[in-house]
């Protein structure tokens, strides 16, 4: 998107449009924007007729008065946008107040470019304008670069040092890594007190990057003169590791890592030199403070044995590679994988004793909310519930990112049946922290159950991109494209993961599941195969539900009977429960006659669901005497996204309004498939930016919702 954006700037051959009700200061705008090379600029007086110019043909910059009391302002523009895939290479700038300089952080964390001081005189803009375009040119037209200096700039004037300071936090979580940033971040420490952390910032940045030096001896001088530099402590200090592993080949570089980790003091350290006899022992050995793997192991591939170790072996504990053969392409899966760092071949003891104790440290700094964190998955999987709520009442206590926080809750919803709120909540994650591998597969599990396949695609295969090498998630992706009829996809899909893993039981699994979907005869000679079939049994269950509760219960019906002819003659115990099953999904659709049918033959056959059969019998004869209904809870439906498209299309072009709960619904969809097409970063601020509070007056203005419809231009016939 940026290179889009970038070029738009550069080349400013697009469309413009400049948007303010005062006539001469529309002329003013459009002279100065045609003076710096912009060919087709266009002056309008409100943003309604802004927003019909957007429908109809391709613009790169609008630059806006806030209009507070008009019909259509600039916070619904900047929400339409976000929740629009076709403008997304679009940039606003804002032409403000002095006095309406509070609104800037929320129109920041919308995606906003820049703003610009009114009153204008001819000279003052052009200034501006001058200014403008020489940031942007020096920032490599790097859209996110130049709107965070325009709100640094604000807050910094503004003395608001700890919106700054929550600012360049949430900066330097969407860039770890980035020195310059962490440069930026230690301005607001120090002007809010902050001595300790910012000068220890500044001595680690002059460490790790001597080419800083320069900048951190300024800052020194101008906010730091009474300390000394060269009394700051951040020195490394030995970490007690109790035990470690190592799993590498070669007897040197194990000779050596072994030599390191015991003169840090480890108690107790294990050393293999294959992949297979290491996860034995992963599996019988518990947790380990530390393991240190090289990425190319035999027996075992390292991205299988990574996550065979925390899947199967259950270790919780820091990854460390040790290898030269990881590339940029590999980092999101060794996020993903939680491994804290790289080591590239050859190190020397000294550095190698360095990085252990680094990650270590960075592991045990937050190590409480990363342990917290895994127990919440823990108990979510084992649908301990109430040790879930707990564990997040003790976690988000913590020092840790409203993103994170929000991510916590979305998955707690997830598990409770929530969709809506969850994916509520999954979004607000997604926009706080960026696209997080673990936010991406949270979104495609919630659209899954909601039955939006086609998003939950994108955010898994958004995903995958990041990560490429996750099996699981690679099945899962499989299962969906089969689903959508793109069977050449999914086969190329599974034989992917076969070529990693063909042993996989997962990978079995889902050709079962796929079978039983697409009515194929060799669904029950696959299924009976599997070490356990109960697995695929309960997920086609679920599958079920979602169904019925997203209104298609007729499909929920025909997933039960689908399933019920794939399990095998032996398993009476899955059939039984999927009849049942069955039977209660025909009683909510109102068809009694085949849900007593299918109860009158399992009160006579002994299964867990014989009790449960005789009760529900009882009642619907019961029913069927006195002449009364028979209530069952109906799932809640899910409207249909294209109802409310339909719904959308069909109101005022460019009007504002409250919306319908069907355009609500489709829009907060639109907003995750919008998300699916840009990285945090790639539309300035947004995504990358959450502001602490927003003013009464910017959520008023976000109350109703600006409708986008893409049109055609319509062409007038001109008579000869």
């Amino acid at each position: 998107m940026e290179p889009t954006v970038g070029s738009n700037f550069r080349d400013r051959k697009n469309k413009v449009i400049a948007v303010d009700p005062n006539g001469a200061t529309r002329t003013l705008i459009s002279e100065l924007l045609r003076e710096k090379g912009f060919t087709d600029v266009q002056a309008v007086p409100s943003l309604k007729e802004a927003v019909v110019m957007l429908e109809t043909e391709p613009v790169s910059w609008l630059l806006t008065s806030v209009f507070v009391d008009q019909e259509i302002n600039l916070f619904q523009l900047l929400n339409m946008i976000s929740h629009t895939p076709d403008l997304q290479s679009l940039r606003v700038s804002a032409f403000i107040e002095e006095s309406e300089a509070f609104y800037l952080p929320a129109a920041f964390e919308l995606g906003l470019l820049s703003f610009h001081l009114k009153p204008f005189t001819k000279d003052k803009l052009k200034s501006e304008f001058d200014n403008f375009f020489g940031d942007f040119e020096a920032l490599s037209w790097k859209s996110l670069a130049l709107s965070a200096a325009y709100l640094r700039r604000s807050l910094s004037e503004g003395g608001n040092y700890g919106e700054l300071l929550h600012f360049e936090r949430q900066m330097m979580q969407g860039q770890p890594g980035n020195l310059q940033q962490l440069l930026n971040l230690s301005i607001p420490l120090i002007k809010l007190n902050k001595i300790d952390e910012a000068t220890s910032i500044l001595t680690q940045v002059q460490k790790l990057d001597p080419s800083f030096d320069k900048q951190v001896k300024q800052i020194f001088a101008t906010h730091l003169a009474n300390v000394d530099a060269s009394t700051v402590n951040s020195s490394l200090n030995i970490l007690n590791l109790k035990s470690a592993v190592i799993v590498e080949s070669d007897s040197a570089i194990q000779k050596d890592l072994s030599t390191a980790l015991k003169e840090m003091g480890v108690e107790k350290v294990e050393v293999f030199s294959d992949g297979r006899t290491a996860l034995e022992f992963l599996k019988a050995n518990g947790d380990n403070d530390l393991i240190i793997q090289e990425w190319k192991i035999p027996q075992i591939t390292g991205p299988l044995f990574l996550q065979k170790a925390k899947d199967e072996g259950g270790q919780t504990a820091p990854f460390i590679l040790y290898t030269s053969l990881i590339d940029q392409n590999d980092s999101q899966f060794l996020k993903e994988m939680g491994v804290a760092c790289v080591m590239t071949k050859p190190t020397s003891r000294t550095d190698i004793i360095k990085n252990i104790i680094w990650t270590v440290q960075q592991e045990r700094s937050p190590t409480e909310k990363k342990a917290l964190e895994r127990k919440f998955r823990q108990a979510l999987d084992q649908k301990n519930l109430a040790e879930a709520k707990a564990i997040m009442g003790t976690y988000v206590q913590g020092q840790v990112s409203a993103g994170a926080k929000l991510l916590m809750e979305a998955e707690l919803c997830y598990y409770e049946g929530d969709y809506e709120r969850a994916r509520e909540l999954a979004f607000g994650s997604l926009k706080n922290s960026g696209d997080s591998i673990f936010v991406l597969n949270l979104l495609g599990k919630i659209m899954m159950q909601l039955r939006d396949v086609v998003t939950a695609l994108k955010c898994f295969e958004k995903a995958q991109e990041l990560a490429p090498q996750n099996l699981s998630r690679l099945c899962q992706i499989a299962e969906i494209q089969a689903d959508l009829g793109q069977d050449e996809k999914s086969e190329a899909s599974l034989a992917a993961v076969s070529d990693v893993d063909p042993d996989s039981e997962q990978l079995k699994e889902t050709r079962v599941k796929i079978a039983i979907n697409s009515g194929t005869d060799d669904a029950k000679q696959l299924m009976g195969q599997l070490k356990d079939a109960e697995n695929v049994v309960s997920y086609m269950n679920n599958l079920a539900v979602a169904m019925a509760r997203c209104g298609k219960v007729e499909d929920g019906i025909n997933q039960y009977k689908k399933t019920m002819n794939s399990i095998p003659d032996e398993r009476k115990d899955l059939i039984s429960t999927v009849q049942f099953n069955l039977a209660l999904a025909h009683l909510r659709a109102g068809e009694f006659a085949p849900a007593k049918e299918i109860l009158t033959q399992l009160v006579v056959v002994e299964s867990k669901v014989q009790a449960k059969s005789k009760n529900i019998l009882k009642k619907i004869n019961h029913s069927e005497t006195a002449g009364t209904p028979l209530q069952f809870k109906k799932e809640a439906s899910v409207a249909a996204a294209e109802a409310a498209q339909t719904a959308s299309a069909a109101s005022e072009t460019g009007s504002a309004g409250p919306m319908t709960e069907q355009e609500a619904k489709f829009s907060r969809n639109q907003a995750v498939a919008t998300a699916m097409l840009s990285r945090p970063g790639d539309r300035c601020c947004f995504m990358m930016y959450q502001s602490s509070a927003h003013p009464a007056e910017v959520t008023k203005m976000l109350e109703t919702h600006l409708r986008y419809a893409k049109r055609a231009v319509i062409k007038k016939d001109i008579a000869s």
